[in-house]
């Protein structure tokens, strides 16, 4: 099982990657992780704070740190390539593992995970996918 979901709401400071969650934020996190209620056995983010503290709320423990889970543009087809070689490993030894990353990188992953899903292009703030062996659905 893998969840792919976009960080939650994040305050809007002038350093891009020191951006918190909003309270609001925060809560969406809580409400999402409780209505999932999935035990991950990896959490994967990107370095930004608001997708470190999503991971965190989400996951129920520290995230690790992925470079290459941060992307502020649409990704091309080599990055997307690059970063299922960076995610093998964890999703090898894990059954259950969350991503927690940007919207510009949402849709790529999830068609590299085999999955044609153009709705996610406007997913909201601490919302995302949750992929499993019988298909994939929103969370």
């Amino acid at each position: 099982m893998i969840g792919i979901f976009r960080h939650a709401k994040a305050e809007s400071e002038p350093n891009e990657m020191d951006r918190p969650l909003t309270p609001e934020g925060i809560e969406t996190a809580k409400k999402t992780a409780l209505d999932l209620s999935i035990q991950w056995g990896a959490v994967l983010t990107s370095p930004a704070v608001r997708a470190e503290q999503t991971g965190m709320i989400m996951g129920e423990m520290p995230p690790l740190q992925i470079t290459e889970l941060y992307c502020n543009s649409e990704p091309s087809k080599r990055t997307i390539d690059h970063l299922m070689k960076v995610l093998k490993p964890y999703l090898e030894e894990h059954s259950h593992v969350l991503i927690i990353t940007h919207q510009p990188l949402i849709v790529p992953l999830v068609r590299a995970f085999g999955y044609d899903e153009p709705s996610l292009a406007s997913l909201s703030s601490g919302r995302g996918v949750i992929i499993e062996k019988e298909g994939i659905r929103k969370a």
